[in-house]
């Protein structure tokens, strides 16, 4: 993660949609913030580099876009992408953030995943930023980046069918809600239902084949 937070830059409305791996490095490798890339892609930048290896990783999809009309709050939100990695000495999942090369711990240095982030959040213990940088700088945004782009987004989790180039369709996200589907997701529910997912498939290992 830190030799790519060297080689490629981020940015949240980069024009580079979700691409392969090798379109990734062709648009972004060395090109600084003129070939700046979104979350998306560098997260699966991180995840393939880490399967390519033989380590377990996938980009993970975390947001509070609220789907149902019903709802006051209907299409307003914010989303974020990162990566699960298997950390085979810990025996479990944890998260990385190639966009802000960052990763989190509780307070006895813990490198905590999604869940246990969402966890502790909600019981207000610490969480601390162990590591972090955006674009070369150790101190641009770090203060609001645990509020607004992982805290704030942590309404709704989804992961992809597969970890694979012809399965990473937008359109075919699997979601673990902490909340009622039928409330997140209004009138689309049935179309939702089948891609509900609950904490154990999420944190299955080897990953669950959906």
């Amino acid at each position: 993660m830190n030799w790519l937070a060297s080689k490629t830059d981020y940015n949240g409305y980069s024009k580079l949609g979700m691409e392969s791996p090798v379109n990734i490095i062709d648009f972004s490798f060395d090109k600084g913030f003129d070939g700046a890339i979104n979350c998306v892609n560098k997260a699966i930048l991180l995840s393939d580099c880490l399967l390519s290896i033989g380590i377990y990783a996938l980009p993970v999809w975390i947001n509070n876009r609220i789907y149902s009309k019903d709802n006051e709050e209907y299409g307003r939100g914010v989303s974020h992408v990162v990566v699960h990695i298997f950390i085979d000495e810990f025996n479990k999942w944890v998260m990385f953030d190639p966009s802000f090369n960052s990763y989190l711990e509780d307070v006895n240095g813990n490198i905590l995943n999604l869940i246990e982030i969402a966890e502790l959040y909600k019981t207000k213990q610490q969480i601390q930023i162990k590591q972090y940088e955006l674009n070369g700088d150790k101190n641009q945004f770090k203060e609001y980046y645990l509020e607004q782009f992982i805290f704030k987004s942590l309404l709704a989790i989804s992961i992809l069918k597969g970890n694979s180039f012809q399965n990473r369709d937008f359109d075919l996200l699997y979601y673990l809600l902490p909340v009622k589907p039928e409330d997140y997701f209004g009138e689309y529910f049935e179309i939702f239902n089948s891609r509900i997912i609950n904490v154990d498939d999420f944190l299955r290992f080897p990953p669950m084949k959906l």
